[in-house]
């Protein structure tokens, strides 16, 4: 059994696992291609393009992940809220998509203290808002 992560920086995605089907360990060049493959995968996960009319556009939406600004902001928060960088970055992500703000907006309003993450947020979060987009249809079933 290998198990390759598929991360950029502290963002976690999954895990790309293999096995083979005689004992061993894999061979430098077969070792390489995994790596490559998992590096790929990361990338193409994060590049993914989901169109505006996507309500789910806000979990797929990484132009801005690779941005300063953003890890910055990343950073602050999870010092201010004690949390770790991927839950400050899933948090920041939230308020966005909360608000209908970009992710590099939000994340400039952090830097420049215009908003503030808490522990309790969204309810304890303060900063301008604009107005939330509109509700999703409730799901049958």
């Amino acid at each position: 059994m290998f198990a390759y992560p598929l991360a950029l920086g502290t963002v976690h995605l999954g895990v790309l696992t293999g096995h083979r089907t005689t004992v061993g360990d894999l061979s430098g060049e077969q070792e390489a291609d995994a790596r490559a493959l998992a590096q790929n995968l990361t990338l193409m996960l994060l590049d993914r393009a989901a169109s505006p009319e996507d309500p789910t556009v806000w979990l797929t939406e990484t132009s801005h992940l690779h941005r300063a600004e953003v890890h910055q902001a990343t950073g602050m928060v999870a010092k201010q809220i004690r949390v770790s960088p991927a839950e400050s970055l899933v948090r920041i992500r939230a308020h966005a998509f909360h608000t209908g703000r970009p992710l590099l907006e939000t994340a400039r309003a952090i830097l420049a203290r215009e908003l503030l993450l808490t522990a309790n947020h969204p309810k304890g979060a303060s900063g301008p808002e604009r107005p939330s987009r509109s509700p999703r249809p409730a799901l049958a079933g």
